[in-house]
């Protein structure tokens, strides 16, 4: 991919799949959505398989389950939300159904499932300002024209309350009019403007009404999801740190997701990174970096995704993420089961892959294993290509122009490699560009295929760790010390996967 050319001849390719998704979406999807919101749209998107000429390995094509993409959604931020094929906008002045008791506007399914089971996805409040709830916001949804492609959905920030450490009623005065659905935002004169103040704290669920007797079900998705992902696009001004030696960088948009409710630790916690300035594709896959029963461990579950009834996206931090009004935007929903194995699931996690229009540059982001180990050391490679990468074409792949960032320590590298910049912590980032012939051939609507690789140690099947590659802070390692410490790091489940890659694809904005 490394020659003049080769991205601008796949933008026929790739706005082929394109195409393609949008025409599925519209035959089947808005079909099924009437009576059942968010069931299985299988394609095949049509790319060749990814592997070199020389070779005669097959990859099975990913399947796809479009669950929201907004499109057919009235655009309404100059008026109150309004229905759409399969959904009703409900909100405590407008088809008041209570979506869940601290619900304050949102789409619920029109139709009702067996048990009294709708589809919900709702803008949540908070009557509380206690920090580990994400205190109390003011705002509303909309419907945007300006989305990832086509429509997206929008919450825009208005105020709220500041978070408190302690539990239960707000000690905190209203900073802006207390607000929860857009009916009642009538003049500008209720935003409050003098700090960063809110959170954006969205949930999608399939149950039934509000009450303990509640049932759920899960989400219908392709047979096999092992993926979801979504377009984010968060205010420009978020960044995740000013970085320091020992600072890592900062958690800016969380992931939950529920399965089971009848087990322990059902809820589960996936982090991420990323920043403002552009569309950001979070990727959510089957491992997890904590659960609300205690278990604070990164762990693969297998079928994850398949038992999933209710998850949400919130922005952090808790005290707020901007100065009001400032929005967050979600389009493009997608289901996904990745058939290709093997991958490392075990020290790369939940990606999150932003692109800057203006600058032409990317950011990736995502999780390592390990945290609270003091030689949790590790570094990794990026490479790029216009098909899907697997293991066996990788060597083919582009590297990453991997871009400076004194904040963590982060040394400009043509050949892809960049280290995590703190043991204690799990989240890896790095800024990058593509090659400049590649980035000049950049165009909307096209997709980039990426995989990275964790190379902490030195040679295949190794406990040695690599030398470090960070600049000003000189950190002697570059892997973790499985051969010195082997109580701190379980060698015998990562060793597995460690000579395996973890991908993910990326569409440009065509708006």
């Amino acid at each position: 991919m490394g020659n003049r050319g080769n991205l601008a001849r796949a933008n026929i390719a790739a706005f082929s799949l394109l195409v393609l998704l949008t025409s599925c979406r519209e035959i089947t999807i808005l079909q099924s959505d009437i009576a059942a919101p968010g069931a299985p749209d299988t394609i095949a998107p049509g790319e060749p398989d990814a592997t070199p000429p020389d070779t005669e390995t097959t990859t099975p094509a990913p399947k796809h389950s479009v669950y929201l993409d907004f499109d057919d959604f009235p655009v309404t931020t100059g008026s109150v939300p309004g229905n759409a094929p399969g959904w009703l906008y409900s909100s405590r002045a407008t088809n008041d159904y209570g979506i869940t008791e601290s619900a304050s506007s949102g789409w619920r399914s029109s139709t009702t499932l067996p048990d009294g089971i709708h589809w919900f996805f709702d803008f949540n409040r908070n009557n509380v300002c206690y920090d580990h709830m994400f205190g109390d916001t003011y705002g509303y949804m909309d419907i945007t024209a300006s989305g990832h492609t086509g429509n997206a959905l929008r919450n825009v920030i208005t105020g709220g309350r500041a978070i408190s450490s302690v539990s239960g009623a707000c000690p905190n005065p209203p900073s802006g009019t207390q607000l929860y659905n857009k009916e009642s935002f009538t003049d500008p004169s209720q935003i409050f403007t003098g700090a960063k103040i809110g959170t954006s704290y969205i949930y999608f669920k399939r149950i039934t009404a509000i009450g303990g007797s509640r049932v759920t079900r899960p989400f219908d998705v392709v047979a096999g999801a092992n993926r979801m992902s979504v377009y984010v696009q968060l205010p420009g001004e978020t960044s995740n740190g000013t970085g320091g030696y020992g600072v890592p960088p900062h958690q800016t948009y969380q992931a939950g997701v529920f399965r089971d409710g009848n087990s322990t630790g059902y809820h589960h916690y996936m982090n991420f990174y990323t920043q403002g300035g552009g569309w950001t594709k979070i990727q959510i896959e089957e491992t997890t970096n904590g659960d609300n029963g205690g278990n604070g461990a990164t762990r693969h579950i297998p079928g994850l995704l398949e038992s999933v009834w209710q998850f949400y996206f919130t922005t952090l931090p808790q005290s707020g993420m901007a100065t009001p009004p400032w929005e967050i935007k979600l389009d493009n929903f997608v289901f996904e089961e990745d058939p290709y194995a093997p991958q490392n699931n075990e020290t790369i996690s939940n990606i999150a892959l932003l692109f800057k229009d203006a600058s032409k540059t990317f950011e990736i982001s995502f999780n390592d294993k390990y945290k609270n180990k003091a030689e949790s050391h590790a570094t990794f490679e990026l490479r790029y290509s216009s098909i899907p990468i697997t293991n066996e074409n990788w060597s083919n792949a582009t590297p990453a122009h991997i871009l400076a960032d004194s904040r963590f320590s982060i040394q400009a590298r043509t050949d892809g490699k960049f280290q995590k910049a703190t043991s204690y912590y799990q989240g890896v980032w790095a800024p990058f560009s593509l090659s400049p012939e590649d980035t000049e051939d950049l165009t909307p609507g096209q997709t980039v295929y990426f995989a990275i690789k964790d190379i902490s140690q030195v040679g295949v099947n190794s406990q040695v760790p690599m030398d470090g590659i960070n600049g000003t802070w000189g950190v002697r390692k570059g892997g973790r010390p499985y051969d010195t410490l082997p109580s701190a790091f379980d060698y015998a489940k990562d060793q597995p996967a460690l000579p395996y890659i973890k991908r993910i694809s990326y569409t440009l904005s065509t708006n």
